[in-house]
């Protein structure tokens, strides 16, 4: 058997030979990754003169601030991003 299985909830790739192996596949960007995409730029002309770690703690405090609906969006993306790469694993 050849292709694609789940195997204790890991992706595993059977090669010809039986021969279970990860794929090369990125892991997908959470909710909060994809927040902090968008948002790092607008953070970092606000605050020009603070480093990285900082411009990540201030939108670490910004995602805990936001709103539940606002976030929902930030949730639905991240849910279509994994939905796009199950659908180019297994077709």
């Amino acid at each position: 058997m050849y292709g694609i299985v789940i195997f204790f909830a890991q992706i595993m790739e059977v090669k010809p030979s039986g021969e279970l192996t990860k794929p090369d596949v990125k892991r997908p960007m959470n909710a909060f990754l994809i927040f902090c995409k968008r948002k790092r730029g607008i953070v970092r002309e606000q605050n020009p003169h603070i480093d990285n770690r900082s411009v990540t703690r201030i939108l670490g405090d910004l995602w805990a601030n936001l709103d539940i609906n606002e976030k929902s969006v930030y949730t639905d993306l991240a849910k279509q991003v994994i939905f796009q790469l199950l659908y180019k694993l297994f077709t």
